[in-house]
């Protein structure tokens, strides 16, 4: 008989998709959150920010599709479905996982939708 010494791990993961009306920078990230300069959460907004960015890509159907398994567009989650063929964004997409740290878990079980008329933020919690 075999006993377990460490820790058992039940990791999470969470997509999110990010549209912009030109290129993507951890600034507009950050003015999307609203969170004011002196605040005594800017320090969590501005990392917030930064994992977002730095897990960010450019959207490509294809892989996407190939990514869930879908033969089409149909078949993909319902965020996905609210940006195809929306031609004023550039669309980004991207995932977090809470195996990194705190801050990456809490972003990553979080749910959150955004838009107004210069940024989209669809984000799924996590599974």
């Amino acid at each position: 008989m075999k006993i377990r010494m460490d820790f058992v791990t039940n990791s999470s993961s969470s997509s999110f998709i990010l549209g912009v009306k030109d290129e993507l920078t951890k600034e507009k990230i950050l003015n999307m959150m609203k969170v004011p300069e002196d605040s005594l959460l800017r320090g969590l907004a501005d990392e917030f920010a930064s994992i977002i960015y730095s897990n960010s890509s450019k959207f490509k159907l294809d892989e996407i599709l190939e990514d869930y398994g879908c033969e089409d567009i149909s078949e993909l989650p319902d965020m996905y479905k609210k940006i195809i063929g929306n031609d004023e964004f550039i669309f980004y997409e991207g995932s977090v996982s809470d195996e990194i740290s705190s801050i990456y878990s809490t972003l990553c079980h979080m749910d959150f939708d955004y838009e107004d008329e210069n940024f989209i933020f669809y984000k799924e919690a996590g599974y």
